[in-house]
């Protein structure tokens, strides 16, 4: 078995007080509006880690942001919900233990939703029996 991450949404929150709503996408400079990553570089096998998925303003709508890794095998289905109105979100990292001895493994973890620019992190999973 290999080694694993599976995201899960513990939280929400910080609703963002504006004077309007507005949609993704619609700005001045014709660009993907963006979405921001937080994320501990690393997290030892069998344990998990708080992670967080932020907009620069909230939107009329929910947004969902899918979370992947470098090598697919090691993340198991992910997606975050930015609940409308809402410009944060919480969720945690679990990573799992494989019960085998290895090395470490390196990988990139990517924020993606539609509208949005990409935000990717660096992320190492640390063997257990290491």
């Amino acid at each position: 078995m290999r080694k694993g991450i599976v995201a899960t949404v513990t939280a929400l929150a910080l609703t963002m007080v504006m004077s309007g709503v507005f949609l993704a996408g619609c700005g001045g400079s014709g660009g993907a509006v963006p979405l921001e990553l937080y994320i501990p570089t690393s997290c030892p096998e069998g344990e998990s880690v708080d992670c967080a998925i932020s907009i620069p303003y909230p939107v009329a709508l929910p947004v969902v942001v899918s979370i992947t890794a470098s090598a697919p095998s090691n993340l198991l289905a992910a997606a975050v919900i930015i609940p409308a109105g809402e410009v944060y979100v919480k969720f945690t990292l679990e990573v799992i233990d494989d019960l085998v001895p290895g090395a470490d493994i390196l990988l990139t973890i990517t924020a993606s939703a539609p509208g949005y620019a990409v935000d990717t992190a660096p992320f190492t999973i640390i063997d257990a029996g290491s």
